[in-house]
């Protein structure tokens, strides 16, 4: 009885362990300025400065902008992320941390079905906005993998 145990769990074994290892396969993107990390078996693109990281069949995404020049204050980067993402009502809240001389302002909302996290990064006059989107009967699944990707965002 024992040894018909031991080989069905290695039989499981066999099945399972491949699922998982080609889960954790990551690939590091590499941009002008920061560097963040994601699943391997997404794509990436690059277009007019815009980084855009998703699996093939795109139902989520990451995308990542960098804008330079600005001078504004904490609140006026909180409005104006709320108005870069379309947000005129029941505007969530933004958390924002200073750490160094980088301020880091998260928050996160559902819009048409779509589950949202967004991040942004003020160092000196650089911006980066950093946005997770995922369909939300996905999300769940999805979440792991999106936060990861979004903690693993670093500047140079």
């Amino acid at each position: 009885m024992d040894e018909r145990l031991v080989l069905l769990f290695i039989f499981i074994a066999i099945l399972v362990i491949p699922a998982f290892a080609k889960q954790l396969k990551e690939k590091v993107y590499n941009g002008k300025g920061f560097s963040i990390i994601y699943p391997s078996s997404w794509e990436s693109s690059e277009e007019e400065g815009i980084v855009n990281l998703f699996p093939t069949d795109n139902f989520a995404g990451i995308t990542i902008v960098a804008h330079q020049q600005v001078q504004l204050s904490q609140d006026e980067i909180r409005a104006l992320l709320l108005e870069m993402n379309g947000i005129i009502n029941n505007a969530p809240v933004i958390i924002t941390n200073t750490k160094n001389d980088v301020t880091e302002y998260y928050f996160e909302y559902t819009s048409r079905n779509i589950k949202w996290q967004v991040k942004a990064f003020h160092q000196q006059e650089t911006l980066y906005l950093v946005s997770t989107n995922c369909h939300a009967d996905r999300w769940e699944h999805m979440k792991p993998l999106m936060l990861k990707s979004l903690q693993s965002f670093r500047i140079k």
